[in-house]
């Protein structure tokens, strides 16, 4: 009996490490999760821009974005990057926007970036 419930528990440990482990996107990019502060609910459809300032030429700086949208479990990504620093922008309706001044991508590197958006309220 004891053997038993050994087996078991080491069976259900090995399998915890196993599928409780959340496994990086492979890539060069940005990937997380974007949730309420207050309810820790996820966020669906909030869009997550990624901007970017690189010189191209001294004389011609190349301002782009990239953009993407929340799966209804609020997570997100972002690939097929360009190693370097960004910008980070989150906007959803209902929601103060988050932003974040720099954002270091490395190569071959998936940067985990979880958010918490704070509800707006409009009122009077």
């Amino acid at each position: 009996m004891k053997k038993w419930l050994i087996s078991g528990i080491a069976l259900l440990v090995v399998g915890l490490l196993i599928f409780g482990c959340e496994k990086a996107p492979e890539g060069t990019g940005v990937y997380g999760k974007v949730i309420d502060k207050e309810t820790r609910k996820p966020i669906e459809g909030a869009t997550i821009t990624l901007t970017s300032l690189r010189q191209v030429t001294e004389a011609s700086p190349a301002v782009w974005a990239v953009t993407a949208t929340t799966e209804s479990s609020g997570n997100y990504s972002i690939k097929d990057l360009e190693p370097g620093n960004y910008g980070v922008t989150v906007t959803s309706s209902g929601y103060f926007a988050y932003s974040l001044s720099e954002l270091v991508v490395k190569e071959g590197k998936m940067k985990k970036l979880n958010i918490k958006l704070e509800e707006s309220f409009v009122g009077g």
